[in-house]
Order: structure tokens, then sequence, then C-alpha cells
């Protein structure tokens, strides 16, 4: 252990809660920012790994995938990452000289999808797929930026009170011996045998974990290990003689697990595309907010009482539901999961026609910026049917035509405020 309860790191911004864990990298702490007044993680880097021959490049490694994790949470918060904000080294207590890499992270609250299935057993199927194309999609957007992560087993699950998956504890170990690979919980039956055994860093590792942890999550039952599988043959039981399971989810599970990576699919999305039908809506939101009657008016084409729901939803979400508008210093800090969650909606029941992200791109078409431009407004409420010979609408006069794109949402708030909206729009970059 390197540091204890009531011990304050970073220059004193931070201090230790408690232990939470300690891996084949590093130690975990939970941890309070005291200028924030509130929780967050840090993990460090293992003094042990120091006399292992390739720790400088580890350490330079884990620098740089931490600052490009910074930045993903700076500048494309994702509702299923946990949010990295800060890199530091804290001097040894025991080791002149010797500095202690740490990064910082949000604290989660909730259940690692472990404790879940330990506590309620097998998970309905629906249940536990949501979950995985939550992370999968995760996965999507920490992939394009050329990481990896390396761990995404159950116990790196969160989920949520709102019962929404985010993923924590970004491996960040490429450089590290496969032999320090965590065996918590046996953590490497999540793992495949060219990570384990080769170290090699290939999105297609993480598609294997992923599809074990959705193995896990369906059967309550730990995978037979790849080393297994690879050098002693033993097979990997399929996932349905364990659960109740329809054969297309059986089949995914077995594709993202195939012991080769050549076999398995070869990005994630390929692999996401396999759970076909409709896929469920991602209601997530930071504040708790409940979205399950908006998406149910749209998908009736309720139109307007949907529209009026959309503001009813966005004052709970900032708590101004007595007052019963938003001013600009709501907008700037509305929570960017909440918007998508709203914007992804009627964007998917509308078939693309509605949106906030629609009307920010015709708004923008026409010259707008957040400065708002009155002859600009206008050109835009001539554009999706909010004005009509030059005057502006009565909300109850509206008729919500689907032919006009970008008509709605619309809300009956003043005009002068969506310029500020659409600013906020493009920064949640929807």
């Amino acid at each position: 252990m390197y540091w204890t309860r009531g011990q304050r790191i970073g220059g004193g911004r931070y201090e230790i809660v408690d232990e939470l864990g300690q891996g084949g990298f590093g130690l975990t702490y939970k941890a309070k920012h005291l200028d924030l007044d509130s929780f967050c993680v840090i993990k460090a880097i293992g003094a042990w790994l120091r006399k292992q021959p390739n720790y400088n490049r580890f350490v330079e490694r884990f620098r740089d995938e931490g600052k490009q994790l910074a930045q993903l949470a700076q500048e494309k918060p994702h509702p299923h990452i946990v949010r990295v904000f800060d890199l530091f080294r804290e001097p040894h207590q025991n080791y002149p000289g010797f500095e202690i890499d740490c990064l910082v992270m949000d604290f989660i609250a909730g259940e690692t999808l472990e404790m879940e299935v330990h506590q309620r057993g097998k998970l309905p199927e629906t249940e536990a797929v949501r979950y995985v194309r939550q992370i999968g999609d995760a996965l999507i957007e920490v992939h394009k930026r050329g990481l990896l992560h390396w761990d995404v087993t159950p116990m790196n699950i969160m989920i949520r009170p709102q019962k929404e998956a985010v993923l924590i504890d970004f491996g960040i170990a490429g450089d590290c011996p496969p032999s320090s690979f965590s065996r918590k919980f046996g953590n490497e039956a999540f793992a495949p045998y060219e990570q384990l055994m080769l170290g090699k860093r290939e999105k297609q590792c993480d598609i294997y974990t992923l599809g074990a942890s959705l193995y896990y999550g369906v059967t309550q039952q730990v995978p037979t290990l790849s080393n297994a599988r690879k050098l002693d043959n033993e097979r990997l039981i399929e996932p349905i003689q364990y659960a109740s399971i329809s054969s297309q989810v059986n089949d995914a599970i077995l594709w993202a697990m195939a012991l080769e990576p050549e076999k398995r699919p070869q990005s994630m999305e390929e692999w996401l595309g396999s759970f076909s039908g409709e896929e469920e809506d991602d209601l997530s939101s930071d504040k708790g907010v409940d979205y399950r009657r908006l998406q149910h008016l749209l998908q009736q084409q309720q139109w307007r009482e949907a529209d009026i729901e959309t503001a009813e939803r966005m004052l709970k979400v900032t708590g101004k539901e007595k007052r019963g508008c938003l001013d600009t210093e709501d907008i700037d800090n509305f929570p960017c999961t909440d918007l998508r969650t709203i914007d992804r909606l009627w964007v998917k029941y509308s078939k693309g026609q509605w949106g906030f992200s629609v009307q920010k791109k015709i708004y923008q078409s026409l010259g707008g910026r957040r400065e708002s431009d009155l002859e600009i407004l206008e050109k835009f409420g001539d554009r999706v049917g909010w004005c009509k010979d030059g005057e502006w609408m009565n909300y109850n006069d509206l008729a919500f035509p689907l032919s006009i794109r970008g008509h709605l949402p619309n809300m009956d708030w003043d005009i002068i405020g969506n310029a500020i909206l659409f600013s906020r729009v493009e920064t949640c970059r929807l």
C-alpha cells in the first residue's frame, strides 16, 4: 500500500479515502477532490514494475494514453466511458527520487457487472445485451483514437443505479509483461490467449473480452480459459447450454470468443451489428431523469405531446420546473448525456427529419453562430416552418408536418435561446 486513509497527495488536491484494489499494473484508490468536494478514483502504477526492463516505455505509454483519454473526455464526452481528468506524479515515500505516475478518473456510483451477476444471478438477455451495446459503443470511440482498454472484464464495467453501463479502469498496459495481467476473479478467463501469452495489442482483444463478459452476464459462468483452449484443446462450452438465450446471442458470443483473432469480428462495429433487430434505445441521464414517456410518445408519433414532454424533461434536468424556462447558464451547462439521449430519440423516430442535431446543421448552413442574429434566426424560422409570411407563428398553429426538416423540437421557447442551444449541441458533438 502506498497511501493510507486521510493522506493527501497530488499537491494536496486529493485526500485518500480507501484502497479499492490491487492488480498486476498497480493500485487503485477512492479519493476526494478537495477543491471540487467530490469523489474520484486514482490509478497508480505499481512500484514493483520498476524492475521490469521495459518500465520506462510502459510509463511513457501510461502517460501518453492517459492524456489521450483526458482529451477524449474533454472533446467528445461519452456517457459510457469514465471521465479521465487529471494526471500527476507523486514522490514515493520509501524511494527518494522515484515518482509514482497517477491517473485520476470520476468515481462511478453503482455495482460492477460482476457484482450484479453475483447478487442477481443470470441477467435477462435483453439487459445484458443492452449493457454490452453501451460498452461496445464506448469502445468504438476508444479504438478510433488508436487506444485499447485491454481489460473489459465484468469488474471494469460499472452499472449505475439507473441501469446504465460505464467502462472504467483502463488497462493502459501494453508494454508490461503478460504475466502482470491481474488474476483477481479469474481475469485470465476473459482474455484471449494472444494477449495473455504474447502481450499483443489488437482491437480483437477487446472484442474477445467483451464477448466473454457477455458470456458471464447471461450464464453466471466464467468461460474456459483461452490458454487451456489453445494449449490443451479444452472446449468452450456454448453459453446456450447454461442459459435460455437466443441462438443469435449465443452465436454472437461464440464469434467474439473465437480462439484465433482472424476468426473474430475485425471491428467492434461489425460485432455489434450481429445483434439484429431493433436496437434498444439508450435512455441515459446524468441527472436520473426518466425518458421512457418521451420514447413512447415518439414511438406513437404523438409529435405535439412529445414536444411538450421534451420541454418538461429539460426543465427536470436543470431543476427549473417551477420557473418554466431555461436561461443561458442552464443551457451552457446542460448535460451532454441528456442532450444526446433526447436528440437520438427525436432523430430515430422521425427517421432523421427532426432533432437538435438536425436543427443545428440547418442553422449553421445559414451562417448562424452562438451570437444570435435576428435576420439569420428569421431565415431559420422560415426554413423549419416556424414562420409564415415573415411572421412567427403561434405555437398552437404549428401543424407538425414531418415533411419539414428540422421542424421539431420547438418547445415554444424564446427563439433567441435556440442559438445558445445549438452552441451547446455543437459542444456536445451531436
